[in-house]
């Protein structure tokens, strides 16, 4: 796995609008002197490729960029690239066998504080924003505690569960290269997780359902032979690139 990282903004986004974001496919195809057709989907076949546009960029920014592709050189190496458009989580959680499981709702069957959890190998020092959507349909009331840990500090943010939305925010002072999204539930507790969201920004987007890729490819590579800036004022940048990985 790649100890190199797309570099965060500081306004805590990793890219600018417009952001194109193309899945190119590989199919096999086999043609026989009978006239038929056999086709066959190549599984490491697919290509992912995002297009990113940036401008205003600082001189410390630019800096950032220029090292990460110096130390890539170029298109040779990897790094891991977090997806902006994505929700970073999986939909797979780790969490004690003393809480049960039914769909998206987990339950503490335990006497004591139990944590469902997810770890990330990625930069725990970046701006994350974590969410949740309450739902008490199964009358269960109370607070429920989302934490943003690294591997050297916390931050833990209690909510009522009659905040409908509840959200965890921002960067942890943790130069770490792990990080980890935990939620308490109480004994007896039990939520639904079906619309939690992880993204690498200041605050929540849309939601968008979690997946099995989780938005985190560590073996992606700049798509560009060198790395083009345009000085337009001072301390002002921009430039535009793609970057691409297989799936």
């Amino acid at each position: 796995m790649s100890n190199l990282f797309f570099p965060q903004l500081s306004t805590g986004a990793l890219a600018q609008y417009p952001i194109k974001r193309t899945k190119s496919v590989h199919t096999v195809v086999n043609d026989p002197e009978d006239g038929s057709r056999i086709s066959y989907f190549d599984p490491d076949g697919s290509v992912l490729i995002w297009d990113l546009t940036y401008t205003g960029l600082t001189q410390a920014e630019v800096n950032e960029m220029q090292s990460l592709f110096d130390a890539c050189y170029g298109p040779l190496r990897a790094f891991t690239f977090i997806d902006p458009t994505a929700n970073l989580l999986s939909p797979i959680w780790q969490h004690s066998p003393l809480i049960t499981v039914q769909g998206s709702a987990y339950t503490n069957r335990s006497n004591s504080v139990l944590e469902i959890s997810q770890t990330f190998a990625i930069p725990a020092g970046y701006q994350y924003c974590f969410s949740v959507v309450s739902s008490t349909a199964n009358g269960t009331a109370g607070s429920l505690a989302l934490i943003r840990r690294g591997p050297n500090s916390q931050q833990r943010d209690v909510f009522s569960l009659a905040q409908r939305q509840m959200v965890s925010s921002g960067a942890l002072a943790d130069g770490g290269s792990s990080f980890t999204i935990a939620i308490e539930l109480q004994p007896g507790q039990t939520f639904d997780f079906e619309q939690a969201q992880l993204e690498a920004q200041v605050a929540p987007s849309a939601f968008r359902p979690a997946s099995n890729t989780s938005g985190i490819y560590p073996k992606a590579h700049w798509a560009v032979n060198e790395l083009l800036l345009q000085a337009e004022a001072p301390d002002s940048f921009s430039t535009r690139f793609t970057i691409e990985t297989y799936t």
